[in-house]
């Protein structure tokens, strides 16, 4: 069962529709719910499990990972946006503060999205992968406009 019917069920923990009652009980420090749906007379149980606890453990290496790569592919993905709209370098045009501005926006979601992954090597690895793919984008998009 995925985590939106989870949610659906302890939305609806300990209420009565239609005759049916659901109660929800939560086993194993939250890593396990367990949803218990009596209807009709017929009962039947549901467990939910996670594959995953987010915490703050790694958050050193986490961050790391969307400050040094994280910088790094975001300039690649403005870079690209510039080169797909013909943006030039002077900094007073509306095209310019845009792509300034764009990579502020982008920053500000890679950095807490790097805290979704399961340690700060994984984070790291992907953040670099897509670093380079987008920066070898960067450089055949460039090579084909020239």
């Amino acid at each position: 069962m995925g985590g939106a019917a989870a949610i659906f069920l302890l939305s609806l923990a300990d209420q009565k529709y239609n005759n049916c009652v659901i109660h929800a009980n939560a086993v194993d420090d939250a890593c396990m719910a367990s949803f218990s749906i009596y209807c009709c007379f017929a009962k039947a149980t549901v467990s939910v499990m996670r594959k995953y606890t987010y915490t703050s453990q790694n958050w050193f290496t986490k961050v790391s990972a969307a400050v040094l790569p994280g910088n790094i592919l975001t300039f690649g993905l403005v870079g690209i946006i510039g080169v797909l709209s013909h943006a030039d370098s002077d900094p007073r045009t509306a095209s310019a503060q845009f792509l300034t501005w764009l990579t502020v926006l982008l920053w500000c979601i890679i950095l807490p999205t790097c805290f979704l992954f399961s340690n700060g090597k994984r984070a790291w690895n992907y953040l670099s992968i897509s670093a380079l793919c987008v920066w070898g984008l960067f450089f055949i998009l460039k090579a084909l406009q020239a």
